[in-house]
Order: structure tokens, then C-alpha cells, then sequence
């Protein structure tokens, strides 16, 4: 009995360390979205759903590692919106490859960058 108990606790203890530094998107999206007073994956015509549809802006949110998806998905959902494009970027980084593609792409099609400290 003893040892389920230890197991059980010891299991118990590493999943809630693991989930403390894990953190999905939906965890970042729900936190901008409602700092914004946004709607949370807003549905479109063709069943995408937009991360966060605020009155001016259509917002992707993604992780560091994924800038081309961020402002594809940004632009797409914008067009579709009739919202300017923008992309959360959840990153720790002040500096990083991801991080200067990104930018070169928000400068080109008028991307606006919203940095997500993870």
C-alpha cells in the first residue's frame, strides 16, 4: 500500500512540473485573447478557426519554432476577416533565426509582431 502511495505521489509531482513548463497554445491564446477582450478561435466559412479575432486584428498564435505557419496563418485570416494580419509569437528569446525571419516577413505584408513570453 505504502508504495502505490509513494508512486502515485511521485507521478502526481512530475506531471504538475512537467505542465508548469509545457504549456500548450490554447494556454497563451486563452490568456491574449481575453487581455484583448478578443474572440477565441473564431470560426470562418471554411472551418479554420482564427486564434483570437479582435475588432482591429486577426491574431495567430504559435510557438517560436513555427514563423513561416504564424504569418501564413495570419494573412489568411485577415483576408478572410477583413482584419489586419498579426502573430503571437510565444518565445523566450530576444533574438533568434525564427524570430528575424519573422520580421522580415510582418515588414513586407505589414505583420504586426506580438511577443508571448513562454
Amino acid at each position: 500500500m505504502t508504495k502505490i502511495i509513494i508512486v502515485s505521489l511521485i507521478m502526481f509531482l512530475s506531471f504538475n512540473a512537467n505542465a508548469a513548463f509545457k504549456k500548450n497554445e490554447a494556454y497563451y491564446q486563452e490568456i491574449l485573447c481575453n487581455d484583448l477582450n478578443g474572440i477565441i478561435e473564431y470560426r470562418l466559412p471554411d472551418s479554420s478557426r482564427v486564434d483570437c479575432l479582435t475588432y482591429d486584428y486577426a491574431i495567430e498564435v504559435d510557438f517560436d519554432k513555427k514563423p513561416y505557419e504564424c504569418a501564413a496563418q495570419a494573412l489568411y485570416y485577415a483576408i478572410m476577416t477583413n482584419r489586419k494580419p498579426a502573430c503571437a509569437f510565444i518565445t523566450d528569446k530576444k533574438q533568434s533565426r525564427q524570430i528575424n525571419r519573422l520580421k522580415v516577413l510582418a515588414e513586407a505584408y505589414d505583420i504586426k509582431i506580438i511577443y508571448i513570453d513562454k
